[in-house]
């Protein structure tokens, strides 16, 4: 069982009728564009630090990543909001927790 199912929020924008959160990861594993430019390289580069021993901070790493992803969604979808706006600091903080939990094992198994 994932942390997530025990979190009440459900990032629904009530402005736009879908939940941001899961949408904009789905974005950036499935757009072709954006997965080599900046979603590959940054699970990548988590991959080095770990094999080196250093630590990894996510945040630091992934927080550019999701920024540029919530730029390039707006503008591929045509998104009534600002990209600055779409996102509160939770919805970037479940994001980043989202893919570092999704992504982590096979970072640890090399697959990056």
């Amino acid at each position: 069982m994932k942390l997530v199912e025990f979190d009440e929020h459900t990032y629904e924008d009530p402005g736009l009728g879908f939940n941001v959160v899961d949408d904009l990861c789905q974005h950036m594993r499935n757009d072709p564009i954006f997965y080599r430019k900046m979603y590959y390289p940054t699970m990548a580069t988590m991959q080095d630090k770990l094999k080196k021993g250093e630590p990894i901070d996510q945040r630091q790493h992934m927080e550019p990543m999701v920024d540029k992803a919530c730029q390039h969604y707006c503008s591929k979808y045509d998104i009534p909001k600002r990209p600055e706006e779409l996102l509160s600091d939770e919805d970037k903080t479940a994001i980043i927790e989202k893919i570092y939990g999704d992504e982590m094992e096979m970072i640890r198994d090399g697959e990056y």
